[in-house]
């Protein structure tokens, strides 16, 4: 999670949250950035969701 804007906007990762146990987190490799790493482990935590990282690789 974490790889695009509009889905942290609209509610889409939070909404998909309520779904899962466990997330894994763009960590700005590929995609996402530390505002939305923020963001998205926030959420997370609020609804008690496991956090691993996704590193990726930094080809963007």
């Amino acid at each position: 999670m974490g790889e695009v804007d509009e889905l942290l906007i609209d509610n889409t990762y939070s909404r998909l949250m309520d779904h899962v146990t466990s997330i894994n987190v763009a960590c700005g490799g590929h995609a996402g950035d530390m505002n939305m790493m923020t963001k998205i482990i926030q959420i997370a935590k609020t609804k008690d969701v496991k956090i691993g990282a996704h590193p990726s690789y930094p080809d963007r």
